[in-house]
């Protein structure tokens, strides 16, 4: 009933079965006999048939005939009849098999490489052939454990295409030197599918840096500010370099401090400009050698090493100094606030490594401190890594000026710090809503005045300090003082002495507390009683009574004096 079976594409060691199906259809038994076309082939192909012998099939039976396949070896494409024939009758075609076997067959190019001299941290790179001469793709590993600290296999392990090449690039990279020559033998390369690995043997010496290949390049920045310097590299020979520089320190606190490209590339017979990255986070420190001479201070370098691996195997060494000055200002804030107000000043600080700092704070006026100026925050201020965290100042001046000071922030642990100035331009403080005083004509209307002394001295009030600007209006007392850190009080009086609306100030200018500015509203309503002189006396003779009223006005005046009658004139006849 199967035509065809078609075993597709096995591989070698593979077994595979496939089947057929033979039916009498006749009412009668048929005695019949199973064989292939070419039997020597059909065998050689490494297939087998069952049954293969005479059969007798009763009417109607179904037997199973089946072909299988188990090549050990690869085999080219197959195709073959199996042939069905009964005694007398001419055989036929029952069903044709056909297939391929595809077989891994990998081979190095070379068993055995030697790479010479190395100098110590430089690296030799050879290539290496791989070649897949079978059919199908090949998976492929090697064994790295067996050659990892002296070597590298790049790829070390992949896949080849059937009838391709693979060019593997083996480095021989030695960090130690060694009296004789390092031999590593019979390196596996495992391939997936077969029992045999290939085996590899490689060879080298490892030799130390020569002094005439070793240079110095100094460099010198401020702290957590790069500088860059470029060292030179000269290509002798006729081949294209193409270098992989190291940059490494044996002090931690710096090794990160030099960097570089990774690769560095120089043409044949010419020349090449390596340039070096230095960005200290620390500052270098200074050592006095000589106590009793102040010039004998040498400086204790940043210091690293940057080398060259050459291709052929040599190597150019430069060792760098760097030196690193302290930090200039991170940033100036320039801030206007008003006198007698209080301001919030916030100051960005990152933090440069990556690990918390604590920052011990302190802050420096420049010039002569003024008692008068208050500067308030936190005494520390812990930065998370790699973080800018606000720091806040609470800013208070009670004098107009201009006041400049440092805020410094120091990592007690190593001595780092930063800092940032600061300059405030305080000017006059806003005049507060107008103090309505209002009273009656010729009498007093007092208010009592509280002044704030911050300072940790006494401060004398003075009447010489006030300034007024109505004569109606006066303070008392004379003079009084004001402990530290607490309040005084003055009286502020008015008196009108006409029924009037005005406006008018009074202004305290204090050496030590700076300028205090009141807005008044001065009101005199009409007097609230009068004085009377009541007069007895007998018809016909005569009283005189003295009416004595005070002048208020602080320059002379003349007044005129105007008798009214209020009476009714029926009570009188006669005045």
């Amino acid at each position: 009933e199967d035509q065809i079976l078609d075993f597709g594409i096995v591989g070698v060691g593979g077994d595979l079965t496939k089947s057929c199906s033979l039916v009498n259809k006749s009412k009668k038994p048929i005695t019949c006999s199973l064989f292939p076309a070419q039997a020597e082939e059909f065998k050689k192909n490494a297939l087998s048939l069952t049954p293969d012998k005479e059969i007798t099939l009763k009417p109607k039976e179904v037997v199973s005939v089946e072909i299988r396949y188990h090549p050990s070896v690869r085999m080219p494409s197959f195709r073959h009849d199996i042939m069905v024939q009964i005694p007398e009758n001419e055989a036929k075609v029952l069903t044709t098999a056909m297939g391929v076997s595809h077989g891994i067959e990998l081979k190095l190019m070379e068993d055995t490489m030697d790479y010479g001299n190395v100098v110590k941290n430089s690296r030799l790179t050879r290539q290496l052939q791989l070649a897949n001469f079978g059919d199908i793709p090949a998976k492929y590993s090697w064994d790295k454990h067996a050659y990892s600290k002296w070597f590298t296999i790049t790829p070390e392990k992949g896949h080849i295409p059937p009838h391709e090449d693979l060019y593997l690039e083996i480095t021989f990279h030695p960090n130690q030197v060694t009296p004789t020559q390092i031999r590593i033998e019979k390196i596996k390369c495992s391939i997936e599918g077969t029992s045999e690995p290939l085996l590899l043997n490689l060879h080298g010496k490892c030799v130390e840096q020569s002094e005439d290949s070793t240079k110095e390049a100094k460099l010198k920045t401020i702290v957590r500010t790069s500088t860059k310097q470029s060292v030179e590299l000269q290509n002798t020979s006729d081949q294209h370099w193409r270098i992989k520089p190291t940059i490494s320190s044996s002090m931690d606190i710096c090794k990160d401090y030099f960097k570089g490209p990774p690769v560095f590339e120089v043409p044949p017979k010419g020349k090449g400009q390596y340039e070096v990255n230095y960005y200290p986070l620390t500052m270098t420190k200074e050592v006095q050698k000589d106590p009793e001479d102040p010039n004998s201070k040498i400086v204790i370098y940043h210091e690293a090493s940057l080398f060259f691996p050459l291709p052929d195997g040599s190597a150019v060494l430069y060792k760098l100094f760097g030196e690193s000055t302290p930090p200039n200002v991170k940033d100036t804030i320039k801030k206007t606030v008003k006198a007698k107000a209080p301001m919030f000043i916030e100051i960005p600080v990152t933090n440069w490594i990556k690990s918390v700092q604590r920052f011990a704070v302190k802050w420096e006026i420049e010039g002569q401190a003024d008692p008068a100026v208050f500067i308030r925050g936190a005494n520390t201020f812990d930065v998370s890594s790699d973080a800018t965290k606000i720091f806040k100042l609470n800013f208070l001046a009670y004098k107009v000026g201009v006041v400049k000071f440092k805020v410094i922030f120091t990592n007690k642990s190593n001595g780092e710090y930063i800092f940032y100035n600061i300059e405030v331009q305080v000017s006059e403080a806003d005049m507060p809503d107008a103090m309505e005083m209002t009273g009656p004509v010729r009498e007093t209307v007092t208010r009592v005045m509280t002044i704030e002394n911050p300072l940790p001295k006494p401060v004398t009030i003075e009447k010489s300090m006030l300034t007024i600007d109505n004569e109606n209006v006066y303070v008392t007392p004379e003079s009084f003082s004001i402990p530290p850190s607490r309040e005084g009080a003055f009286e502020l009086n008015f008196r009108p002495l006409i029924a009037s609306q005005q406006e008018g100030s009074v202004i305290l200018k204090s050496p030590d507390l700076g300028d205090f500015k009141y807005k008044l509203l001065l009101k005199g309503t009409k007097p609230t009683t009068q004085k009377s002189l009541h007069f007895k006396t007998a018809l016909g003779t005569e009283l005189v009574q003295t009416f004595k009223f005070t002048h208020f006005v602080k320059k002379q005046t003349v007044y005129q004096i105007k008798i009214e009658k209020n009476w009714r004139r029926s009570q009188w006849t006669s005045y």
